[in-house]
């Protein structure tokens, strides 16, 4: 079975189609498509240079793409044909230069992954015939929820009415501090929340504030609106079910953790809030709460940890970020959810918000003692946001400081 990794990746029904795809079984290619990458080519783009000895191979979900030999001779390929059914250009070095002929799409696998892929269907194509085994009525689950989120019908939480007059008049261009403090008042669970926030380390006031108004000058009119939508979070989603009451928790206190180290790394970091990247860091596994809720009808799931964090791994950073954009939380917020669980991602130019949180989480998941889920330092670009080499020294230090955040975050999301 091939390894974990978590990447935003194309849907399992779309690798079907390709040979080394057509026979794996349903659970197998869904693992398979946590692990591809959906690449975007324009007219002209150089897909694969001839001579390459790229250690990915490319398969034509979408368009035409030309191969051209040493001697000039050239062929077309489009996608939907029997000649795509196969990777483009399979031997290394390349024998062909891949060339985008129009827009185009391509998945693309490790080739290593390839070969993993090649040994379980052979294996499976020798095994002896055994009983039908019975049907997974899970894959079907997780089929629906792939085809909601293609079709744009899943249906999203919504805010309650609280959270959203905030954000409505944080988004009047006219609003001051004065009417979100009022606001803030009628709620006074939600109004004790901000001024635990602002006197708390995560704001590092001088003095002691009393009054909202003071609280929302202090952590800034925008981020008070996205805290307030993380203290609704915990209304949004209630369950009865045990197993998923469980698991709701272990998730609202990784996100503590991931925020409150957000907030420590952003510190360190030029051209990131310590608010944003908190809030940033609190919302990172919320699409993870999404896919438990559809899930909660599969008991056999919820009793299956490894197929239950395969479902995660495989919806949750995405919805999570159709979420951020449902609540216009700002593209920031969307695309450091996004790319929470996915370690190879590297934003050019300045640090990104995005890489914050990524190495916010690693931290945090470092401080959970959750180390399974890690991949190695030197594998994630993103911990570049603290300086050229990532010492233990530092880390701890990134931990140490993380734990007082992490008790005022408790305390304020209740």
């Amino acid at each position: 079975m091939l390894p974990a990794r978590n990447q935003e990746s194309v849907m399992p029904g779309r690798l079907r189609p390709f040979a080394p795809f057509a026979r794996l079984p349903a659970d197998q290619l869904i693992l398979a498509a946590g692990r591809t990458l959906l690449k975007r080519f324009r007219d002209g783009d150089v897909l694969l240079p001839r001579g390459s000895r790229d250690a990915a191979d490319f398969f034509l979900l979408e368009g035409r793409v030309s191969l051209l030999d040493a001697d000039g001779n050239s062929r077309l390929i489009a996608s939907g044909t029997p000649e795509a059914a196969n990777p483009l250009s399979p031997l290394r070095p390349s024998l062909f230069e891949v060339r985008a002929l129009g827009p185009v799409a391509c998945a693309k696998v490790a080739r290593d992954d390839i070969e993993v892929l090649r040994g379980v269907a052979l294996r499976l194509s020798n095994a002896p015939p055994s009983a039908a085994p019975e049907p997974d009525a899970t894959i079907g689950l997780f089929d629906s929820l792939e085809a909601d989120i293609a079709a744009e019908r899943l249906k999203l939480p919504s805010l309650p009415d609280h959270a959203l007059r905030v954000r409505a008049a944080i988004a009047d261009a006219n609003c001051d501090a004065r009417r979100i403090a009022d606001l803030l008042a009628a709620d006074p669970a939600v109004a004790a929340k901000i001024l635990k926030i602002a006197n708390s380390p995560l704001c590092r006031g001088a003095t002691a504030v009393n009054s909202l108004r003071e609280a929302v000058n202090r952590i800034g009119l925008f981020t008070v609106g996205e805290l307030v939508v993380c203290f609704s979070l915990k209304d949004l989603f209630k369950t009865s079910a045990p197993g998923l009451r469980e698991r709701f928790g272990e998730l609202v206190i990784e996100a503590v953790r991931v925020g409150a180290a957000a907030n420590v790394v952003a510190a360190r970091v030029r051209g990131v809030g310590g608010e944003q990247a908190l809030v940033a860091g609190l919302l990172s596994n919320i699409g993870d709460y999404v896919v438990l809720e559809r899930l909660a009808s599969q008991p056999s799931l919820l009793a299956d940890a490894s197929r239950l964090e395969r479902a995660l791994a495989q919806h949750g950073p995405r919805i999570g970020a159709l979420v951020c954009r449902h609540w216009q939380l700002g593209d920031d917020v969307v695309e450091a959810v996004a790319r929470a669980h996915d370690w190879g991602h590297q934003a050019d130019g300045a640090p990104s918000l995005a890489e914050v949180v990524l190495c916010a989480r690693y931290h945090a998941l470092l401080s959970l003692q959750k180390t399974a889920q890690l991949v190695k330092s030197a594998e994630i670009p993103a911990l570049r946001v603290l300086g050229e080499t990532l010492t233990p020294q530092v880390s701890v230090e990134i931990i140490r400081e993380s734990r007082a955040r992490v008790e005022a975050l408790q305390q304020a999301l209740g």
